[in-house]
């Protein structure tokens, strides 16, 4: 089992030096991410301001455009992705006069297309479900789950401006202030347009 473990991590260890995977898995991470907590923040900042105090209607609500959002990232991936390295390995094929089907280059795009859209899928599914985890908690009430749920999503925004500020070697806290600030500009703007509305 180890040494199957081993091949297989080795394995993928090449496919990432041919494809250039851990580069991109970065930037789909942060970038999904980043509009998965904003949807969720969205939904919780729009949902406590219209004075809806039902769990199960805020999970409902926001487990379903999660859901959406998946699909839609692994999809959108899957298909960009594809699109790109098919067209590659045709313009490498054309170079060296030969099919590199079933080669190490192949595998590895094939490979990197498949992990990818695994990414960009489930990096909004994962904030998600963490940022609403306190509605699952029965002994919270609504007030409070609301309470931790969007300090939860703050900090989940924070924490993505941390990771960016390591990948670019910058202020790992101005990066992360910077990225936060995305979140309390979606709440001003809902809490502006939920005060017309009301006019």
């Amino acid at each position: 089992m180890k040494i199957f473990i081993a091949r297989k991590i080795k394995v993928i260890k090449e496919f990432n030096k041919i494809a250039e995977i851990d580069e991109i898995a970065r930037r789909y991470f942060a970038m999904n991410s980043f509009d998965g907590v904003l949807m969720i923040l969205g939904i919780l900042i729009a949902n406590l301001f219209a004075l809806v105090y039902e769990k199960r209607i805020i999970l409902v609500t926001s487990i379903g455009a999660i859901v959406a959002v998946t699909i839609s990232g692994m999809w959108g991936a899957y298909m960009t992705e594809n699109a790109e390295r098919t067209g590659q390995i045709k313009k490498l094929e054309k170079h060296v006069g030969m099919s590199l089907k079933k080669t190490p280059i192949h595998r590895a795009h094939r490979f990197a297309t498949f992990f990818l859209s695994l990414v960009n899928g489930f990096s909004s599914l994962l904030v998600g479900l963490i940022i609403l985890s306190p509605f699952f908690v029965s002994f919270l009430n609504i007030k409070l789950a609301y309470f931790f749920a969007i300090g939860l999503a703050f900090l989940v925004l924070f924490s993505i401006g941390v990771f960016l500020g390591k990948i670019s070697k910058t202020r790992l806290f101005t990066s992360g202030v910077k990225i936060l600030a995305a979140g309390i500009i979606c709440v001003i703007v809902i809490f502006l347009l939920e005060k017309l509305r009301g006019a």
